[in-house]
């Protein structure tokens, strides 16, 4: 999977939150089950995955998924639980903005979407235009209709 975008964090964090927060980042579920906390959205994370593969950027300002993962699974279950954790300490603790999510296949597209609720819901992207196969290397790729040659 392949990740652009980065989702932002308000209010703006202190130290201490900060480094709450970094505490959980970068960690294994199976290490932690007895002491995380068991929010409304920790079964959910489990069912998905086992890492914390999310981390800052260089400003602390957003959120985005660890570079170096190579299959991060369960990446909205993922955000969903770190805003209900922040939560409990931050009552108005928000996530905003949207993640693109490119899965192994040319039509696995989905979109890391915010909902009313503030929490993230995972969509499929719609895509425009033809799934064309190359003939001679058999990758797929995308073809709109304003990239077309007439003969």
């Amino acid at each position: 999977m392949d990740y652009k975008g980065k989702l932002k964090i308000s209010p703006e964090l202190r130290a201490s939150d900060i480094a709450y927060l970094k505490g959980f980042l970068g960690e294994d579920l199976r290490d932690h089950r007895d002491e995380w906390p068991h929010t409304d959205k920790y079964d959910e994370l489990v069912d998905a995955t086992n890492f914390i593969d999310v981390d800052f950027d260089d400003s602390f300002c957003y959120l985005q998924v660890d570079e170096n993962t190579e299959k991060q699974r369960g990446i909205t279950e993922t955000m969903n639980y770190i805003i209900s954790v922040m939560r409990e300490k931050i009552p108005n603790f928000e996530l905003s903005g949207s993640i693109i999510e490119q899965g192994d296949y040319v039509d696995e597209i989905y979109k890391i979407k915010r909902q009313d609720d503030g929490y993230f819901k995972h969509v499929k992207v719609k895509l425009e235009g033809d799934i064309i196969c190359c003939p001679l290397c058999e990758d797929k790729f995308i073809l709109k209709d304003e990239h077309r040659v007439s003969a």
